[in-house]
């Protein structure tokens, strides 16, 4: 018995060194894998200022309404990153430079009404032509279908320019001294215009025209220069001509088309690729706050009219108007078609798109 139990202790014996010798054999434990390296923090972009420029004086209802909310809307698209320093009243460039300002980088960021650069724009001039359009914020939509139709009409701006928002502006309408309740008492006044354009439309129907920005029409209005103006309601507004034009013609001709662009510099090389599609979207926002500024720049401007002062022609006056108008829809169409666009068409497209949406 003795001799089992020395045998068995004997075995486990060798049994618990052969355990310890393996263990002192086998490979060490691998070490932890050391914690990966920190990933390097993405830098962040440096907030840049542009300059926004306007000829329109900070007082100005849509000033603050449309130019001045811009300011604002800006950084809101770009989180912050693009703030704006804005220069009213023409402090960088009046309406009629605004476009070389913006091509050579004077300016960041401005509005152009088209009809002020003769030869530039010659499409834009379409809708001008009188008694084509007939309601401002319908044509508004239409005028992004028709673009899709006729990228043409963008591709005017040239390679330095970047537009972001187009639309149609107030009608000119003739505010003058003796009331003009017939096409025959046109005959023989001279009525202030601010563009060639303008002074055809009222040529075309017998009347004198000179030509003058609205800050003339106020001193040639009460010195009897002239015996009128033809011009939207937001000149009247700007200009105080209710207090020396008594009466309103009511034509609703001739609207302006105005823009929002950047520089092409700045648009393309300062700003990221999101943000540059960020402000793409100022085409259907700022439409909303231009609807508003618009209202309400009427709205101040008609404000206290008496009712026998606001004239408008009758349905047969308004017949024979648009016959005497109709050449220079086809002067138009030639003009174009010279310029090697399908002039025609485009009239057409247009016709069709603004009646479709007038519709709805």
């Amino acid at each position: 018995m003795k001799k089992l139990l020395r045998l068995v202790s004997a075995i486990c014996l060798v049994a618990v060194i052969a355990i310890l010798f393996a263990a002192g054999c086998a490979a060490p434990a691998p070490a932890p894998a050391p914690a990966p390296a920190p990933a390097p923090a993405k830098p962040e972009l440096e907030t840049i200022v542009i300059k926004h420029s306007t000829a329109n004086s900070p007082e100005v209802v849509w000033t603050q309404n449309v130019e001045m909310k811009l300011n604002e809307i800006i950084p809101e698209l770009t989180y912050g990153r693009v703030q704006v320093e804005f220069y009213p009243s023409a402090t960088l460039a009046s309406n009629t430079e605004s476009f070389h300002a913006l091509e050579t980088g004077v300016v960041d960021f401005a509005s152009i009404i088209h009809q002020l650069y003769p030869g530039k724009f010659p499409l834009h001039k379409m809708f001008t032509l009188p008694g084509l359009v007939k309601n401002g914020p319908t044509t508004d939509v239409a005028m992004e279908e028709l673009y899709r139709w006729h990228p043409e009409f963008l591709q005017e701006y040239g390679d330095l320019v970047v537009p972001v928002n187009e639309y149609i502006g107030l009608p000119s309408d003739i505010h003058s001294v003796k009331p003009i309740r017939t096409i025959d008492d046109l005959k023989g006044l001279t009525i202030g215009c601010a563009t060639e354009g303008l002074a055809a439309i009222l040529s075309a129907l017998g009347a004198n025209t000179a030509i003058m920005v609205g800050g003339e029409a106020y001193p040639a209005l009460q010195t009897g220069v002239i015996d009128g103006f033809f011009g939207a309601w937001g000149m009247v507004s700007t200009w105080s001509l209710r207090e020396v034009a008594d009466y309103h013609t009511i034509l609703n001709a001739a609207p302006i088309t105005q823009g929002f662009a950047f520089n092409a510099d700045t648009f393309y090389n300062k700003f990221t690729p999101n943000e540059q599609k960020a402000l793409k979207y100022l085409w259907r926002i700022n439409n909303v706050n231009k609807e508003y500024g618009v209202s309400m720049t009427v709205r101040e401007a008609m404000e206290g009219v008496p009712e026998d002062r606001m004239i408008f022609f009758t349905r047969e006056e308004m017949d024979q108007i648009k016959k005497l108008w109709q050449p220079m829809w086809d002067a138009w169409v030639e003009e174009v078609t010279d310029l090697g666009y399908p002039g025609r068409q485009i009239l057409d497209d247009a016709q069709y798109l603004f009646y479709q949406y007038d519709s709805i």
